[in-house]
């Protein structure tokens, strides 16, 4: 977990029930995680989806990495926010082509 993050942990001991701890996660807007969220943000609002749902994965696997749950479900929310309107301007078919050819090359880049 990234202390730099202002990540805590808030235990408590609740009388007939078990010792829990909840994760609590604060970024500062300054971080790289809120960075990478911002520049994802002005790359949807330039209309440049491939991009920001690139900085929106990349931003959500550090959430997820980090249990900041809350801005996890932000930026999955953007993800299919972002990949829903390149289907919608650009067509499904389009979105299908550009997708099978990146795992195409994600797969022989593997080998």
């Amino acid at each position: 977990m990234d202390l730099n993050a202002g990540a805590n942990v808030i235990c408590c001991h609740i009388p007939g029930l078990i010792f829990c701890c909840i994760w609590r996660c604060r970024y500062t807007a300054e971080a790289p995680e809120m960075q990478m969220r911002r520049l994802a943000d002005l790359a949807f609002m330039f209309q440049l989806y491939e991009l920001a749902y690139q900085i929106y994965h990349a931003a959500k696997k550090d959430f997820n990495n980090e249990h900041a749950w809350l801005h996890f479900a932000g930026a999955v929310v953007r993800c299919h926010r972002n990949i829903f309107t390149f289907v919608l301007l650009f067509g499904l078919h389009t979105y299908l082509r550009n997708y099978c050819h990146l795992f195409l090359i994600h797969i022989r880049s593997a080998f």
